[in-house]
């Protein structure tokens, strides 16, 4: 499973070469994302590139 994260929510920065996306909802600054992924490397990763990828293992724990 992978989740994708963009700084606006159509999320119109995501690489269409990663394949179909689903909307599955937006973090709310208040709230911290799912999966104990970092708010901080998120937020790095949209500033330089416009999104963030990651893969989730089969046990769930994130990887970049």
């Amino acid at each position: 499973m992978g989740m994708a994260f963009a700084g606006e929510p159509g999320g119109c920065s995501r690489p269409q070469r990663h394949g179909r996306w689903t909307a599955i909802g937006v973090v709310p600054p208040e709230k911290d994302p799912s999966f104990k992924l970092s708010r901080k490397v998120i937020k790095s990763a949209i500033n330089r590139v416009g999104f963030r990828l990651w893969r989730l293992g089969k046990n769930k724990e994130a990887k970049s």
